[in-house]
């Protein structure tokens, strides 16, 4: 034997040594039996148990996806009808149907700036992202200071 062998190594040759021929035939029944049930218990049954549950929540995925890709949603219908409308106007409708009060003043006929208060940072992230997706507009500048009573939202919605 090699000096790099480790003592566990030597001392499992040694006890297979000493193991007359039945006890080692014994014992490597007993060792494949307990591998193949490892394996069967530790990979073979796992695998096909998720098999199982992918085949049938892929079909159910599928038609929602095809379900969604065939709707269409209500940003999309509202879209046209926003971007026929007058920016300040579309901005004004917005927020009242949020009952936000807010100066809204005209830039330019494709420009709008907008000024409110809300009680976080949150909301008026919130209000942000909600009013450039109802009125086809971009943001191009967005300012939020934080303030005693909340936060002050100062933004500028754009069309191109």
């Amino acid at each position: 034997m090699s000096a790099k062998t480790p003592a566990f190594v030597l001392k499992a040759q040694q006890y297979w040594a000493e193991r007359n021929p039945r006890e080692r035939l014994m014992l490597q029944i007993w060792l494949s039996a307990v591998l193949l049930a490892a394996l069967y218990f530790g990979v073979y049954s796992p695998l096909t148990s998720q098999i199982k549950r992918l085949e049938l929540t892929v079909p159910k995925l599928e038609t929602q996806l095809m379900a969604m890709r065939g709707s269409k949603t209500d940003v999309a219908t509202l879209k046209p009808n926003q971007g026929q409308q007058d920016l300040r106007t579309a901005t004004f409708a917005a927020l009242s149907a949020k009952k936000i009060s807010a100066d809204v003043r005209s830039i330019t006929p494709t420009q709008v700036e907008l000024r409110t208060s809300l009680p976080s940072v949150n909301d008026a992230l919130i209000v942000a992202s909600a009013l450039r997706g109802e009125t086809a507009a971009k943001i191009s500048a967005i300012q939020i200071k934080t303030e005693a009573q909340g936060v002050a939202l100062v933004m500028m919605l754009e069309r191109t």
